[in-house]
């Protein structure tokens, strides 16, 4: 974390407190949500989107990673131009994030592969769910 001594932020820190402060309205997560996501509290989310502290470059890749949107945009440009359908799933990836952890929902989201079989494409789940059972043929 970074704290802002001089009454006069930089371009760079408005940038980054506007962006996390659309990115979190458009996607409706709140402060909380993503401070569980990066680990650190809510009331640190607050300063960053006040501009009053900035996140370090570690925090800041986790907030980009968070919103799927590449570090030097979430830090520079203006993300308006982020469609509200990929936010939605944000919020969705975020809360599973909440609960299993990163790590695990990532291989759990990347596990979710399809395969297929006899023709016909089975979907397995990467939840906790058994996949279907593929029907046997009669003979």
């Amino acid at each position: 974390m970074t704290k802002i001594n001089s009454p006069d932020p930089t371009p760079a820190m408005l940038r980054i407190a506007a962006n996390l402060r659309s990115l979190c309205h458009r996607s409706r997560l709140s402060q909380q949500d993503v401070a569980d996501v990066v680990g650190v509290s809510k009331q640190m989310v607050g300063r960053w989107t006040q501009c009053t502290s900035t996140p370090d470059a570690i925090q800041a890749a986790e907030l980009a990673k968070l919103f799927r949107v590449p570090l030097d945009v979430f830090v520079c440009e203006d993300v308006s131009a982020i469609r509200d359908s990929d936010l939605e799933e944000i919020r969705d990836v975020a809360r599973l994030i909440k609960r299993w952890g990163y790590e695990k929902t990532h291989s759990r989201l990347l596990g979710a592969q399809e395969t297929v079989g006899e023709g016909k494409a089975n979907v397995q789940r990467a939840d906790d769910e058994k996949p279907a059972r593929p029907r046997r043929k009669a003979t």
